[in-house]
């Protein structure tokens, strides 16, 4: 027979976008939100085939502007297929986390993050993982694992910004967790 699902894990945005460098999700949709996590799942392509640089999430505030240095440290690692090295690096007391590294190309890719805090008064902690074709060779995956910690409890006015080394193309869903 057929149940009714839980309400535990609910979808509370999907969209798409296209060729931008930023994808913002406003504060209001967290603030003093019930949810424990949220999963955000980006599907997103690049439109040229080599393109290089760095992904960076973002803490925003209410009117869109990044939330400022100190507040964010966050750890990556990365791994390339065709050569099986592993790159790990930091920051501390910056402004964002990097979500990949190196680029990528004219293929779609999976970018993954959740994150606890947001619409609480709490510190935020967060993780996530990316799988996209290398930047110079469009057989060769990138993955990507990272982790960040947000060193301020407010419970409103955070919204996150995924930001891109160049303008690109997708989709996104984001689930809240109670």
């Amino acid at each position: 027979s057929w149940e009714t699902l839980s309400s535990d894990y609910v979808k509370v945005a999907e969209g798409t976008f296209s060729d931008d460098s930023t994808i913002d999700f406003a504060s209001t949709m967290f603030d003093n939100s019930s949810y424990m996590n949220y999963d955000f799942f980006l599907e997103a392509q690049h439109h040229n085939s080599t393109q290089s640089g760095n992904g960076e999430l973002r803490f925003i505030d209410s009117s869109g502007s990044v939330i400022g240095s100190g507040t964010t440290s966050g750890n990556d690692i990365d791994m390339n297929s065709s050569s099986g090295s592993v790159n790990g690096s930091d920051r501390d007391n910056t402004d964002s986390t990097i979500f990949y590294r190196d680029g990528f190309r004219d293929n779609k890719g999976l970018y993954h993050f959740t994150i606890q805090g947001l619409g609480r008064a709490e510190e935020k902690c967060g993780f996530g993982h990316t799988v996209r074709a290398n930047h110079d060779g469009s057989t060769r995956a990138r993955t990507s694992w990272y982790s960040m910690y947000v060193n301020n409890d407010s419970a409103t006015g955070w919204g996150l910004r995924f930001q891109w080394g160049a303008g690109v193309t997708g989709q996104y869903k984001v689930y809240g967790r109670k």
